[in-house]
């Protein structure tokens, strides 16, 4: 016979239901000593043994029933104890599923965001290697000299395909090639580039920068004979970026 049966039989006779409960709760594996204690402190109520009974089987603690019966020994009170233990229990294991996906969304933010800056400097990478390769017009008020014969003027409308590398051991070995006294007079210096095959248009250049207050180790660091006037300045304002 199960508690159910014991309910049923209540209504009928108040002493035989006591009984019932009473072997009940003795047999039940689930029902430990400490309950047991409890329910023969009790074993003449038929209510208060029922709510014991089922305390007992949702593993509702035994101290905290022994509490509630102390201070009240009320059936009801009881049973309210049991309600607030399984609603807290439920909530707890949702309280739980919520944490864990808190942390879940936490580490897929956390991704988002990485990938969300490795993307924004990829393109900051890509506008400034975009910005290299824009043609400029020419500087305002670069000085032109007499042109030179016809071939190395065809030679240098030709822009080559050169990594910044490249520029920098081309300026690295002319520099080795400046004597001292080229390094301090321009008119020497201008000299040597127009016997290197610089055209007219970037001897112009050169000396538009020599105006500006460069000398000639400074401007051997963007310029070469087979580079365009236009790239030779890109050279140079990316270099100054670089130093600043």
């Amino acid at each position: 016979m199960k508690i159910k049966d014991v309910i049923i039989l209540e209504n009928n006779s108040n002493e035989t239901c006591t009984n019932l409960i009473n072997l009940i709760c003795k047999a039940e594996a689930f029902v430990n000593d400490d309950y047991k204690n409890t329910a023969l402190q009790y074993s003449t109520n038929a209510q208060i043994l029922r709510e014991i009974y089922t305390c007992a089987w949702d593993s509702v603690p035994a101290d905290e029933v022994s509490r509630v019966l102390e201070s009240t020994n009320d059936a009801r009170a009881i049973r309210q104890l049991r309600y607030e233990f399984l609603t807290d229990r439920q909530l707890g294991k949702s309280k739980d599923k919520i944490n864990d996906i808190n942390a879940v969304m936490n580490v897929l933010e956390k991704k988002v965001s990485s990938v969300e800056k490795t993307f924004k400097e990829l393109q900051q990478s890509s506008t400034d290697l975009q910005s290299m390769f824009v043609d400029n017009l020419p500087p305002q008020g670069a000085l032109t000299v007499d042109k030179t014969p016809a071939a190395n003027t065809a030679n240098n409308s030709r822009v080559p395909d050169m990594s910044v590398s490249q520029m920098k051991k081309a300026g690295n070995f002319k520099r080795k090639r400046l004597t001292r006294k080229q390094k301090k007079d321009i008119v020497s210096y201008i000299d040597l580039l127009t016997s290197e095959g610089y055209s007219a248009a970037q001897v112009g250049y050169v000396l538009k920068c020599a105006e500006d207050g460069m000398s000639p180790v400074e401007i051997e660091e963007f310029i070469h004979p087979d580079l365009s006037v236009q790239m030779m300045e890109q050279i140079r304002v990316m270099k100054n970026k670089q130093k600043s």
